[in-house]
């Protein structure tokens, strides 16, 4: 990097480090953050910026701050699937961190998923052992809540995606 890059590179970090720490109430918790997605950054074609913003995005909408990097990587390695940018990656993150705030999974947030690529009601169905349209059923009726879903999607695309972004780097 050239000095200019290396100080405003420097200057970001610094920024993203006083937010997490604001964010997760802990220093030692915003270095560690930091440190995860920078590490992230060099291990997907996702660069420090967009995970910074999904990370952040996730955190300020109720995302348990250890739980943010690993659902992170779940979701580049989904987007890295699926041939996506970052854009898309934080799309996805977005719709994510819209089920855990409103507290149930809706329509309108499975619509953003699918829109990028992202097969929740077919996951679901899986994992439920029901069929797509029990699962939608249920979301009609409100009765996904997302303290159940969330954990069943995260892992089924873990099982569907898992590996991509080291399969693409190869």
């Amino acid at each position: 990097l050239g000095t200019k890059q290396g100080i405003e590179y420097n200057a970001m970090i610094e920024k993203a480090t006083t937010s997490y720490e604001i964010l997760l109430k802990s220093q030692e918790k915003a270095n560690k953050m930091v440190e995860e997605l920078n590490q992230l950054a060099l291990d997907t074609p996702f660069a420090f910026e967009g995970l910074d913003k999904a990370s952040k995005l996730m955190l300020g909408m109720g995302i348990a701050g250890e739980n943010v990097i690993p659902m992170m990587r779940v979701l580049a390695d989904s987007v890295a699937a699926v041939g996506g940018n970052v854009d898309q990656l934080e799309r996805i993150a977005l719709a994510i961190s819209q089920i855990n705030a409103k507290g149930k999974l809706s329509a309108e947030e499975v619509n953003q998923l699918a829109e990028n690529g992202i097969p929740v009601w077919a996951t679901l169905a899986e994992k439920m052992n029901l069929t797509t349209q029990q699962v939608m059923k249920l979301s009609e009726e409100g009765k996904l809540l997302s303290a159940n879903v969330l954990p069943m999607i995260m892992e089924g695309l873990q099982e569907t995606f898992g590996g991509s972004v080291q399969a693409q780097a190869k």
